[in-house]
């Protein structure tokens, strides 16, 4: 009996589209705009930008203050 594959079967599926999604425009955006401590996705959600090096920056929405 043949099987087809099913996308579950790969070895880096983990059961979640649109968070594969989100993560994947997380790292591109980011390798693209190192400059930038966060990213604003596709899906209108702030994320941290792992290629930033720099001070912390508060979150883009949020009311603490810059230092």
């Amino acid at each position: 009996m043949n099987i087809p594959f099913h996308p579950e079967d790969a070895e880096d599926f983990r059961g979640n589209p649109n968070a594969e999604a989100h993560l994947e425009m997380t790292l591109i955006f980011g390798s693209e705009q190192p400059h930038r401590a966060w990213i604003l996705t596709d899906f209108d959600v702030w994320a941290k930008n792992p290629f930033y090096v720099g001070p912390d920056v508060p979150h883009p929405e949020s009311d603490e203050e810059w230092a």
